[in-house]
């Protein structure tokens, strides 16, 4: 009996010990979900502290901006008026007419147009078969990494990895570029670019996580949307100016509203996998290239989605213009064709020269949907008939990777960029 009490009391014993520590183990439990808690709260005020701050970066940049436009103005004006006042004291001073002090009043009153030509629409005939380099022109200080031409054919831009983007002038028919000014404002590298159909605006997206607007006529940024922390690799207008849909690392796609000139998300898109690539397609479609072999079409207005499994990873697309057809450039090969309306793989382009090492290497339609042209991680630019799929050509750039091309709106003429620094001008 006193065997049986001892072991009772040592039962009691234990059980006590156990909810003792049961009890240490809750309250600590309790400290760290406290602690945790305080941490969350105080990261989504870093957060938004960091979000405020891009902001006014973007606003002080634009500040400055305007100021050396400014200094520069003035600086004209009085380089003007000050020869103005040279030639009079030599003629001697007018009797009749308008005045000394008349013309200076004009000279101050008047003011440069801002305002952009109107893109005039281009008829492409046919699109050239690039054959040879007819110019080369230094483009950035490191990778360029973005290239695109406005639809009415009067500007080319490029973005790089040194955070910037350039306009240039450009001919539609005669290889005759011109660097025209410099958007800055991202804060790490740009990775896409795009104007908007009127040529007054432009799109940009890069790796600080960030998609930018800047307006065309006074070189100043207008918005940032902030996509998420890690990096944006596509940022296209949606159909219109009014609407812009962004995609990245972060594995979701963005619409958004940009009419009130605020940015305001209209849909956040899970998708599951990283974007490399993105086209608005006909009607209220997107259509999306992804790290896990599946081209997207998204239907923003029933909410549907139909999956097209590839062989390989899509490094990026391009839709041909009248909106059948897109091609996916996928890594290391193949490059596909979708007829998008069937909803089914139509052919796949290879050569035994061709590979691509890197995400976001861009493919192009020629502007009459003819050719389609990639660059290859060794340097060359292939181009197939976009009809037999047979090879058409294959040139080689340079022994540096090429990152992306694109005809020019006419068709006239063919640009690669890459990892070389350089603008290629082909003809």
């Amino acid at each position: 009996m006193e065997r049986k009490e001892s072991e009772l009391k040592s039962e009691k014993s234990a059980r006590q010990t156990l909810q003792d520590e049961m009890t240490t183990l809750s309250m600590t439990y309790e400290s760290i979900q406290s602690k945790y808690k305080a941490s969350e709260h105080q990261n989504e005020q870093l957060i938004t502290e960091v979000l405020e701050y891009k902001s006014k970066l973007g606003d002080h940049l634009n500040d400055n901006i305007t100021l050396i436009k400014n200094n520069k103005e003035l600086k004209k004006k009085v380089e003007e008026l000050t020869k103005e006042l040279e030639n009079l004291r030599k003629k001697g001073s007018p009797g009749t007419g308008r005045t000394f002090f008349d013309k200076i009043r004009s000279k101050i009153d008047s003011q440069d147009s801002l305002s952009l030509p109107s893109p005039m629409p281009l008829v492409v005939e046919h699109s050239i078969l690039p054959a040879k380099k007819e110019l080369s022109v230094e483009a950035h200080v490191g990778s360029v990494s973005a290239l695109c031409f406005s639809s009415g054919g009067n500007y080319m831009a490029t973005g790089g990895d040194d955070k910037l983007l350039h306009v240039w002038r450009v001919d539609k028919t005669i290889v005759d570029p011109h660097n025209l000014y410099t958007l800055r404002g991202c804060g790490k590298g740009v990775t896409s670019a795009q104007f908007d159909f009127d040529e007054r605006n432009m799109l940009a997206s890069s790796n600080d996580g960030t998609v930018r607007l800047w307006s065309l006529q006074d070189h100043r940024m207008r918005l940032t949307l902030n996509h998420s922390y890690d990096a944006v690799l596509v940022a296209k207008f949606f159909h219109d100016a009014r609407r812009v849909v962004s995609g990245g690392h972060d594995r979701t796609i963005k619409l958004w509203d940009i009419s009130s000139g605020a940015g305001k998300i209209l849909e956040t898109i899970p998708v599951g996998s990283m974007c490399n690539d993105l086209v608005p397609g006909n009607g209220e479609t997107i259509i999306s290239g992804h790290v896990d072999k599946v081209l997207r079409i998204r239907d923003v207005r029933s909410k549907s989605d139909i999956q097209i499994k590839l062989s390989e990873k899509i490094s990026s697309l391009d839709l041909s213009s009248n909106g059948e057809h897109v091609i996916c450039c996928c890594k290391p090969k193949p490059v596909v064709i979708v007829n998008v309306r069937e909803r089914r793989i139509e052919a796949q382009l290879s050569d035994d020269d061709f590979f691509v090492n890197a995400n976001g290497i861009r493919c192009a339609y020629s502007p009459d949907n003819r050719y389609v042209a990639v660059g290859s991680a060794n340097g060359q630019i292939f181009v197939w008939d976009a009809k037999t799929h047979n090879k058409a050509t294959s040139f080689a750039s340079d022994k540096e990777a090429v990152t992306a091309c694109s005809w020019h709106s006419s068709g006239q003429y063919f640009v690669s960029v890459g990892h070389n620094r350089k603008a290629v001008f082909w003809v």
